[in-house]
């Protein structure tokens, strides 16, 4: 009889044993409905936690604050492959989908070389062009008003494009200019064409400004 007693104690003992590792890992698992456990990973497999607000004025739905340290108070990884991303955002139409601290400092390592599918030359200020009399024009003469426009010098910009400015040159110095007439995306130049028929000459400078750009 003793002998059969300490054979059960030692069955206990190597069940007890067998059953430590189990317990261990299925603390850091989790299924659907199980709380949110801090300080270890709540992992879970092809299921989704939603988090439903109402009401919310200045406070979020979820907030995550941390008080000191260098690092991520929020940190988003994905290391799925095909079409994987970091982060959805989807808000009503019309409403901002982020906002950031006025006194922010620059995002690092942001990708923002290209804006809705346009790289930074699409934006600059300098994708200027010009236009203009390929030959000179001659005047009327007899002191009449000689207009210079987009109909006999070419003095245009490509449609939906933007006239920044015109300029003209009389080549005889007894004729001299009168004044420039802007439009959206040409100009007419006017000059006064004394004595005998003078000849003329113009250019005009746009900005490309088309949509889509060119």
């Amino acid at each position: 009889m003793p002998h059969i007693k300490n054979k059960r104690i030692l069955t206990a003992i190597t069940v007890g044993f067998l059953a430590v590792p189990t317990v261990a890992l299925a603390a850091t698992d989790a299924v659907p409905g199980d709380p949110f456990k801090l300080g270890q990973d709540n992992r879970i497999e092809t299921a989704s936690t939603i988090l439903t607000g109402s009401g919310q004025k200045t406070d979020a739905v979820l907030q995550v604050r941390q008080q000191a340290g260098s690092g991520a108070a929020f940190k988003v990884v994905n290391e799925g492959l095909g079409i994987a991303r970091g982060i959805d955002i989807t808000v009503a139409p019309g409403k901002s989908p982020i906002s950031v601290g006025s006194d922010a400092g620059k995002a690092t390592n942001l990708n923002a070389d290209e804006l809705d599918g346009r790289d930074e030359e699409d934006f600059l200020p300098s994708r200027l062009y010009g236009n203009g009399t390929p030959t000179l024009l001659t005047g009327p003469g007899g002191g009449k008003v000689f207009l210079l426009s987009a109909a006999n010098a070419g003095l245009s910009c490509d449609p939906g494009d933007i006239a920044l400015s015109a300029g003209g040159v009389a080549i005889d110095p007894a004729d001299h200019l009168v004044g420039v007439t802007p439009f959206k995306g040409s100009s007419q130049i006017q000059f006064q064409d004394n004595g005998a028929p003078g000849k003329f000459k113009a250019n005009i400078i746009c900005a490309d400004n088309a949509r889509p750009f060119r």
